[in-house]
């Protein structure tokens, strides 16, 4: 039998105390003051969901418990989903305000707990003003990572018109990609504005509406550090086009994009605060 020590805690689970607690109060409060600023308003979801709520996100390890009436239940997974599905089934109703932020974790099974704070944007399908604000957080947090921009609808274009499975994109099958036609090796190759463009001089016609518009987006972006990924599919169920992420060392410190959730085409993104965290932490040392 494994003996448990009395300080440890499990795998997964955060600690933050001295320096890294004042580091994440800190983050969280300019986040909250940033936001405001810009009219969003806080909301702070249950942390625990039912079931049949998180069924976008069965292939996800969910944390499941049952409640008093023996009702599935589980611990929140994933804020966009319960911050739209509240607002949009609840409050709506009350308040005409769309937008909104969070600061909260999620818990993913077996113990892992994971400290975000977020936007959501309802019924807003422009990217551009979303990205300036994640562009003002992190700079104010003194960061200056890469961003990646990419437009989902490439892949499923793509996959439509080249019939190949979109299973390729999502575990970014490489060689499988390279394999079934020859333009998809050349969009591979695109990673910044010029590459962009140059495949748009001799693009497939079914492409050129959809990487015009991942063009207007990535030069829109006052930034040098930009990264075009056309064929970058995220694995999370609700974004479905224009979609982006801020990046640093292969830690991923923020992500969005547009999306589609109950009737509502909106905009958002989620900060995973324990990245940032880390970075803060080693350019002090």
């Amino acid at each position: 039998m494994e003996v448990i020590l009395e300080h440890e805690i499990p795998p997964g689970g955060k600690l933050y105390f001295g320096e890294s607690a004042k580091i994440k109060r800190e983050i969280e409060c300019r986040a909250s003051e940033l936001f405001t600023q810009y009219g969003f308003l806080e909301i702070l979801t249950p942390t625990f969901s039912y079931l049949e709520h998180q069924r976008n996100f069965t292939s996800r390890n969910l944390v499941r418990l049952s409640d008093e009436s023996n009702q599935a239940i589980s611990l929140r997974i994933d804020s966009t989903l319960d911050v739209m599905r509240i607002l949009t089934k609840r409050l709506l109703r009350q308040t005409h305000h769309k937008k909104w932020f969070y600061i909260q974790p999620i818990f993913i099974y077996p113990t892992e707990e994971v400290y975000q704070i977020g936007i959501e944007s309802i019924d807003n399908a422009e990217i551009q003003p979303i990205i300036s604000l994640a562009q003002e957080f992190l700079s104010q947090c003194h960061i200056h990572p890469l961003w990646q921009l990419s437009n989902m609808n490439i892949p499923k274009l793509c996959s439509l018109y080249s019939s190949i499975p979109l299973d390729f994109f999502t575990k970014k099958d490489i060689p499988r990609i390279i394999e079934s036609d020859v333009y998809l090796k050349d969009l591979l190759y695109i990673h910044s504005i010029d590459d962009l463009k140059h495949f748009m001089s001799k693009s497939p016609h079914f492409l050129l509406e959809e990487l015009q518009k991942l063009l207007d987006v990535a030069e829109s972006i006052e930034s040098p550090n930009i990264i075009i990924a056309p064929l970058d599919y995220p694995s999370v169920p609700y974004y479905h086009h224009l979609f982006f992420r801020a990046f640093l060392d292969n830690r991923t410190l923020l992500s969005g994009g547009l999306y589609e959730m109950n009737g509502y085409k909106s905009s958002g993104f989620g900060i995973f605060t324990d990245e940032i965290i880390v970075n803060i932490l080693k350019t002090r040392r």
